[in-house]
């Protein structure tokens, strides 16, 4: 073979491998654009995925606020709680005073109505002799009335008879 002849050959091998590397730049330049696109829907994602984070922790602040806020409200609570006890307290020694108080008052209204009963008893025992003593003098004013009518009597008689 001559010298063009393999300079021939060799520039035929060159294409050869020049198309070779160009097909291969080809596939590298379409993977990159793939990789290109993959990275770009990855970026996407990531920004989608801290949006969702930020979402997150949004939401994990406001459950915060919400959970001191029923923490606020259960420790108002437990004070109303701790204020209605006392309050309950107070309530249960006034009304064992009241109680006690109410049979005071009944063991001494007891007592005005036992005293009330011999009282009356008293009374109409007294009535009863009383009335007893006002009949026998009655009688006994009748009966004078009677002796005082024949005195009356026998005086005029004897003044008839003597004057």
């Amino acid at each position: 073979m001559t010298n063009e002849e393999l300079i021939l050959e060799i520039l035929k091998n060159m294409q050869g491998d020049i198309k070779s590397i160009k097909s291969d730049i080809k596939a590298l330049q379409e993977e990159q654009k793939s990789m290109r696109e993959d990275i770009k829907a990855l970026q996407e994602e990531q920004k989608s995925m801290r949006e969702d984070i930020k979402a997150l922790q949004e939401e994990q602040k406001s459950m915060r606020e919400d959970i001191r806020a029923l923490q606020e409200e259960q420790k108002s609570m437990r004070e109303d709680v701790k204020w209605i006890k006392v309050q309950q307290e107070e309530h249960g020694q006034i009304l064992r005073a009241l109680r006690e108080a109410s049979e005071f008052q009944k063991a001494e209204t007891d007592g005005i109505k036992i005293g009330m009963a011999k009282l009356e008893g008293k009374v109409n025992e007294n009535f009863e002799m009383m009335s007893r003593k006002l009949e026998d003098l009655y009688e006994g004013q009748k009966s004078l009335s009677g002796m005082y009518g024949e005195h009356e009597r026998e005086l005029r008689t004897l003044k008839r008879k003597i004057g």
